[in-house]
């Protein structure tokens, strides 16, 4: 997925999913090992990535439009954000640290890089834990087709 140029508008469903989640959810660092969870009131930023895709995707854009990314910022913190692809092709960083979408400038090494099937499982599991009424979902390292400490798989590039 590679970064198109900023020609095409933002569409508005990106825009505003963004806005809103980064508005609802309270920023609050987990503790290691933390899950990712829909809809927080508190969350980090793994928990704005999971519920800007869930949100996104009840809005009837399709699962390969997204991958959900890790890289460690120039403070030396990792740090999780949404990447989702327009039909023009701009690929868009949805971030809870930035009030709007920006152009993804691929600048930052990926830690890890969910697209795909893997990406499908991490939210069937997350919504799963939702729908049994448990406040947490899961931690990204956990899922067993993600195992901790595997080395990051790049999606393949367009």
């Amino acid at each position: 997925m590679l970064a198109g140029c900023a020609s095409e508008p933002v569409p508005q469903d990106i825009l505003q999913v963004n806005e809103s989640v980064n508005a609802e959810i309270a920023f609050r660092n987990d503790p290691a090992g933390s899950v990712a969870t829909l809809d927080p009131v508190y969350g980090d930023c793994e928990d704005y990535a999971i519920t800007k895709l869930d949100r996104l995707l009840r809005r009837g854009w399709a699962i390969d439009r997204f991958r959900l990314v890790v890289f460690e910022t120039g403070n030396g913190v990792n740090h999780a954000v949404l990447l989702a692809r327009t039909e023009g092709g701009t690929v868009y960083s949805l971030d809870n640290r930035v009030r709007s979408a920006r152009v993804w400038n691929e600048r930052e090494p990926l830690l890890l890089d969910i697209a795909g099937d893997r990406l499908t499982g991490l939210l069937a599991v997350v919504r799963g834990q939702r729908q049994l009424g448990r406040p947490a979902g899961t931690g990204l390292a956990d899922l067993p087709h993600l195992p901790a400490g595997a080395p990051p798989q790049a999606s393949p590039r367009e």
